[in-house]
Order: structure tokens, then sequence, then C-alpha cells
């Protein structure tokens, strides 16, 4: 039966094929054993006009008028989006890893101009007051914190690349953005280029001395440390502790173990002044050879903040803008006098709370990462504080505990009663996105605030809302990311008097 359906479909075959040997060549059919491999007989299709056009009148859109048609549109579609391209493409600033001090007032008073720009642009009520002055940047009312302008001492982490080249080669590589364009869709579309970098001038200087370290003991174990590493974290602190995060496309064996192991005695070795530790990452696996976290010592007014930042969690990145940062903040804080309680939404792992406790009756910091609660914990007991709180609530649900409207089992561990809380001053340091027009609102019922913006977009969106029932006393600006677009800022809102 079978020979019979080969012999039946090789005839089929032969008829519909043109006379003419040169047209096509015939394909001998597939043998019974690779027949059963495939699972079917594998007749090849015709080719001339005729069956073609049976096609043809079936589905219209295979024709090839059809398919030039289509191919016309899509070349004009093509065409459309380059043009697209080409008139909303806006050229990138390239890597900002190299200092200017020559150039840095300058790049500070742009940064300042455009930020003042974006809040008097929302027409604030209160903003064109407290901006406005002779200066073409509006920085005469502001308070200005400058960064370190010199090579190091004011990065104090940074993330790269890894770029392997050859047997041995092993470089750090970073992402330059040559510029961005809107895409019909409306999505934001960013062409990057890979940039190979050699050294890292914004660098701490505990960075900038393992920098190299960690790339020639990579480059020299091939077999362990150099094999399918993909990126390189570094952690650094004033205190000269080092965290290095070596990430992985493979799992990390007991050699790997054993290499970071080897590698960690010989850094700590060339570089005495340090303490390193090594972190390998892979899919769903950690290796951690010393500690997973630096401490960070932070003098201010006479007293030492002692702050573990953990690996892998967010941590300030300018350590002197830092303090300058908690300085601004107990500055506005400083009237209450220990009279009233305070709230800290967004604390992280305690970075103000540490700072403004002394401040206040009780402190409530909020906080929805366990991870973050954890670090604040125990950032709060290392420094010896007693009035402070850490809970894991969101905005809306501190609202609900303040009012009584709810009861959290959360809340237990604490023995605190938020209902007999007398909060007064509020802190928020969100994340760039901003609080959003829920928390703003919430946060009109309080008379102080402060708000750490990191993006000065999403600080004028909420300034409209908080504008409704609070005055701007004082604003600030922050160079926490010297010689790039980035510019932190602080605003402290006094709520308006009654009738005002």
């Amino acid at each position: 039966m079978a020979a019979l359906l080969v012999s039946r479909a090789r005839n089929m075959f032969l008829s519909s094929t043109p006379s003419s040997s040169s047209s096509r060549r015939y394909s001998p059919p597939v043998p019974f054993s690779r027949r059963r491999r495939l699972g079917r007989f594998p007749i090849p299709p015709p080719r001339d006009n005729s069956c073609a056009g049976i096609r043809t009148q079936a589905s219209s859109s295979s024709s090839p008028s059809s398919r030039s048609s289509s191919g016309t549109e899509r070349k004009e579609k093509e065409e459309k989006h380059h043009e697209l391209e080409k008139t909303n493409f806006k050229k990138g600033r390239g890597l900002d890893v190299d200092v200017r001090p020559h150039r840095y007032e300058e790049e500070l008073r742009e940064k300042i101009s455009k930020a003042v720009a974006v809040l008097l642009q929302k027409r604030i009520k209160t903003t064109p007051t407290l901006l406005s002055s002779s200066g073409s940047d509006g920085s005469n009312n502001i308070e200005i914190f400058k960064s370190k302008q010199t090579n190091g001492g004011f990065r104090m982490r940074a993330v790269f690349g890894v770029h392997l080249d050859g047997p041995i080669d092993a470089r750090y590589s970073m992402v330059e953005v040559l510029g961005t364009s809107t895409l019909p869709s409306g999505k934001i579309y960013k062409e990057k280029k890979t940039v190979l970098v050699d050294s890292f001038p914004m660098g701490s200087d505990a960075m900038r001395a393992a920098m190299p370290s960690v790339r020639s003991l990579v480059e020299r174990d091939d077999a362990n440390l150099r094999r399918r590493l993909f990126q390189v974290e570094f952690l650094t602190a004033t205190s000269g502790d080092v965290v290095v995060t070596m990430c992985y496309h493979r799992k990390l064996d007991e050699e790997w173990v054993k290499a970071a192991e080897g590698m960690r005695e010989e850094m700590n070795r060339m570089h005495p002044e340090l303490n390193v530790s090594i972190v390998g990452r892979a899919n769903r696996m950690r290796k951690v050879i010393g500690n997973a976290f630096v401490m960070e010592n932070v003098h201010l007014d006479g007293t030492v903040l002692k702050y573990k930042q953990l690996e892998g969690q967010f941590a300030q990145p300018n350590a002197q803008i830092a303090t300058e940062m908690l300085k601004f903040a107990r500055s506005c804080c400083a009237p209450s006098s220990n009279t009233n309680d305070f709230l800290e939404l967004y604390c992280g792992n305690g970075h103000f709370t540490v700072a403004l406790s002394p401040f206040f009756r009780t402190c409530l910091s909020t906080e929805i990462s366990k991870t973050n609660i954890a670090a604040a914990r125990e950032n709060i007991e290392m420094n010896g504080i007693k009035n402070t709180h850490v809970v894991r609530l969101s905005a809306e649900e501190v609202v609900q505990a303040i009012d009584g409207e709810r009861v959290f089992t959360r809340l237990k561990d604490t023995q605190l009663d938020l209902t007999t809380l007398n909060i007064k001053t509020v802190l928020v340091d969100p994340p760039r996105a901003g609080c959003g027009p829920e928390v703003s609102k919430m946060l009109q019922r309080f008379e102080n605030i402060v708000y750490i913006s990191c993006n000065v977009e999403t600080l004028a969106e909420d300034m409209l809302i908080l504008s409704e029932t609070h005055d701007m006393k004082r604003f600030a600006v922050f160079d926490q990311f010297p010689y790039t677009p980035h510019l932190e800022c602080g605003a402290y809102l006094v709520k308006k008097c009654t009738g005002s």
C-alpha cells in the first residue's frame, strides 16, 4: 500500500512538472526509514502557474500584485517612520564619566536653571516668590549644596558591564545613549552603544583603587572568575569598606568560591587601607565572601552616625552631599523641640530617620520593602535610638491607622497606638515617580513637610496639589551627581494660615 501511494505521488508530481530539464530539479522520494521519523511523506509542492492560480483565487492577498502592493505600503510606512525618527530624534550627551572642574559652575547653573524653569512652568502659586531673583537661574533664593569637583570622592557606587574579548582580556563597559526618538506607538526608543572604559574618575578613592585590581585578577583566572562574567558592581564607603559584586550567566560552584576567596585575600593584601568583600551573583544564587554590606560613618553636628548599607539595596551615591541633605532636613525640623511626633514615608534604610529622631518625641517610619525595614531597624538599634518605630505600611495605610479606620496586625509588635500620635512634621523621599496625587492629598493634612526629590518633574506635579494648602518656605538643590544632568532638590513646606 505504501509503495502504491509513493508511485501515485511521483506520477502526479511528474505530470505537473514542465518538460524542460533546466526548469526544476526533481527530488527523489524520502526513504521509508526517514518517512517514519518525519511522520508523513513530504511531497514537493507544484510550482507551475496553473496551480498557483488556484491558490490566487482562494486567497487574493497572496497574488504577485497584492504582494507588490503590500511591499510598497510597508516601504512607505518605513520611510514615514524613518522621517519621524529624524524629526523627533534628540541627541544624547555621551557618557558622563569624566570630571570637568573648569566647567563645574557653568554646568551646575544650567541644571539649576532647568529645574527652576520646570517649577515655574507649572504655575505653582508660591513658587515664583521664592525662586524670583535678579539672577538668570533664580539661584539667589535657592540654597545650593555643591559636590566635590575633583577626581574621586563623590561616587560611592557604580555598575559596569564586562566586555570579554579574546582568551584573557576583560574590560569594563558602559552604555552610551546616542539619542532618543518617539515611535508611532508613543513609546520612547533609545539608540545605545557600548563604550569600553578603563577608569572611572568620578568614583571614590576606594573604587578607583579597586577597579584595576579586580580586572587583573579576573583576567588571571579564566576558568573560574572570568568565565561568563557580564557585570561588576562596586559599593564603597568612606570607612574603606568595599563590596565587589560579580554577576554571572552560570552557576557558581565550589571552585568559584575558592577562587573568590583567593581574590579577596589578594586585594586586601594589595590595598591594606581597604576592607574588600566579594559577592557572586547568578540566577537565584548568591555567594558572599566576607560581608554583603559596607559601614558608612556620617559626621553630623559633633556626632557620628553609623549606617549599614546593604549590597543590592539603595544607598546614597554621594556621601558628602548625603550629609548636606541631613543637615538641611535637621534645620527644617529643629523648631519642633521634642514636643511633636514625626512621620517619614519611603524611609529606606533609615537614612533620615536616624538623623532626625532627636528632634521629636516619637518617630514613625514606614516602608513596604521587608529588606529595607530590616536594615532601618538595625541602623536605628546600632545608633542607640529608642523613640523610633519602623513599620511596613503604605502611605494610604498610614492614614487609615492614624485615623483609627483600620487595625493592622503588623503594628502589634511595635506596641504603638497611632491614634495617640500628634504628628506635625512629615518627610518624604519618594522614588523618581514622585508621591502621586493620592499621597500628596494625604500630605495636605500635616503642618510641615520636608520633600526630598530626585526628579524635579514629579516634584512639580506634586507641588501643584501641595501648594493648595502649603507655602514653600525653602528650596534647595543637592548636586548628588556632578557633571551629569541629574539634580536632587529639597523643599520645606509650611501649612497656610486659616483664611489665607
